[in-house]
């Protein structure tokens, strides 16, 4: 039988690995959607349009006049997340 202490070490350690194999899925989609902003910001230059794009590491925003788009990666949850604007992020 184990112990309290031996069960939650092998939980923490199985919360960790998942953690681990969520955040290379989200290192690969913060990185599409970090091609897709610079795209997006690149065909609007080309249009005259007045774009600002900012990145930084785990951290892109496309600003449009008043409109934005930020895109970031929280690491320790391996969460993306995605703000319109100055609304609520989405997760």
């Amino acid at each position: 039988m184990k112990s309290k202490a031996e069960r939650e070490s092998e939980e923490l350690a199985r919360h960790k690995k998942r953690v681990a194999e969520a955040l290379a899925a989200a290192e690969s989609a913060v990185s599409q959607g970090a091609e897709s902003l610079k795209f997006a910001h690149e065909r609007l230059q080309d249009k005259g349009q007045p774009v600002v794009l900012s990145q930084e590491q785990d951290k892109h925003r496309l600003a449009l006049g008043e409109f934005s788009l930020a895109l970031e990666l929280l690491r320790e949850s391996a969460i993306v997340r995605v703000t319109f604007g100055d609304g609520k992020p989405r997760e």
